[in-house]
């Protein structure tokens, strides 16, 4: 009796030695997994969370824009328009101040919903002999905005946003030679709809390149001398990247 309650109470040590040892070993292995964290198979843009999108809009531009100018005083309207191609932006030197390129800032919910705004600046310059050409031209323009992020798989997303656009353009203009000295500006406010659902390919695992359809609607616009409205359509280029 007594050797076999000593063979159990050897085993019973063993046991819970290698328990305790097994037991040990588990911190080891998770501090190894925490030290080195793996992103999920599904990539970066589906990671749970709240995200902030940082994003290049508009770097490249194909659009057809039209406007319509009312001046007081006048029954008439001149309508224009055509088309314009932006690599890199025009903005302020091209007939529509909607390709200027901007910079976008997003945040991303955990399901998906975005809310941010895109900022863009631009400033040109040039000299001419007639009132018409002015000598420089600036373009302030925001678009606060929401939208829907979706990432059916790991490679590709789809950004659904829309928003209410703000554009303030002031063109100056100096005598030509000859002339008595002055200097004159003239600010246009723009107001237009803005619907630019994009198409994101991802090139590397915070980075995606994003293609896009846009609907510029013009909902209005004033200057010194009557009111105007400009709406443009067509394709846009940038990249994205998430944080």
């Amino acid at each position: 009796m007594k050797v076999a309650a000593a063979l159990g109470l050897g085993a019973s040590l063993y046991l819970a030695c290698a328990t305790a040892s097994a037991a040990t070993s588990v911190p080891t292995d998770a501090g190894a997994a925490t030290a080195q964290p793996r992103l999920p198979s599904d990539g970066v843009w589906k990671l749970p969370g709240s995200h902030l999108v940082l994003s290049a809009e508009r770097l490249t531009a194909l659009l057809a824009w039209n406007k319509k100018t009312s001046y007081r005083g006048s029954q008439s309207t001149l309508t224009s328009s055509g088309s314009d191609l932006a690599l890199f932006g025009s903005g302020a030197a091209s007939h529509t101040v909607l390709g200027t390129p901007r910079f976008g800032f997003d945040a991303v919910l955990d399901f998906g919903l975005t809310v941010g705004a895109a900022l863009g600046y631009m400033r040109g310059h040039g000299s001419g002999d007639a009132l018409s050409q002015p000598d420089s031209k600036s373009v302030v323009i925001g678009t606060p905005r929401i939208g829907l992020l979706v990432t059916p798989t790991s490679r590709i997303g789809i950004w659904f946003r829309g928003g209410v656009t703000a554009a303030r353009t002031s063109v100056s203009i100096d005598a030509p030679e000859g002339w008595n000295s002055f200097s004159r500006t003239e600010p246009t406010v723009l107001w237009n709809l803005t619907l630019d659902p994009q198409l994101l390919i991802v090139a590397a695992p915070r980075i995606a390149i994003a293609f896009g359809v846009l609907a510029d609607v013009g909902l209005g616009g004033s200057f010194e001398s009557g009111t105007l409205r400009d709406s443009a359509y067509g394709m846009t280029a940038g990249l994205s990247a998430i944080f």
